[in-house]
């Protein structure tokens, strides 16, 4: 059986302080193996979002997209253990690869996903990468 690595990131409420996830990193391997890499984002993230934090969020998301293509070392290392400021890590951990989707729904709802060297896909599931 393979092992999958996670990362949930989630946006601070504007009033009660509550971080709601909105994305998640996934991918092949131990944390530091990145293999497959895969961005993952809540269909609905605008709408629960903080108003004020839609634009920041669209920002950073295209971000990471770039980094997802362009060095995925440096962008799993930058948000593994965000505690400060709009955007926290929900969670880190590892599971087994074939419910690391199911995980991901979990914190997220519907989602869509983008993975390292492939365009966006726009259902729900997408198929596992091969590890």
């Amino acid at each position: 059986m393979f092992e999958a690595s996670y990362i949930i990131l989630g946006v601070v409420g504007e009033r009660d302080n509550r971080t709601v996830p909105f994305c998640a990193l996934s991918w092949c391997g131990a944390p530091n193996a990145q293999h497959g890499l895969r961005l993952s984002v809540a269909k609905g993230w605008k709408q629960s979002a903080p108003e004020r934090s839609v634009a920041y969020l669209s920002d950073l998301l295209e971000d990471i997209e770039g980094r997802l293509q362009n060095d995925p070392e440096c962008l799993i290392a930058a948000v593994k253990d965000l505690s400060v400021g709009p955007i926290r890590t929900v969670e880190t951990g590892t599971t087994q690869m074939e419910s690391v989707q199911d995980l991901v729904a979990g914190y997220l709802g519907e989602f869509v996903s983008a993975q390292s060297g492939r365009k966006w896909a726009s259902a729900q599931r997408v198929l596992e990468p091969s590890c």
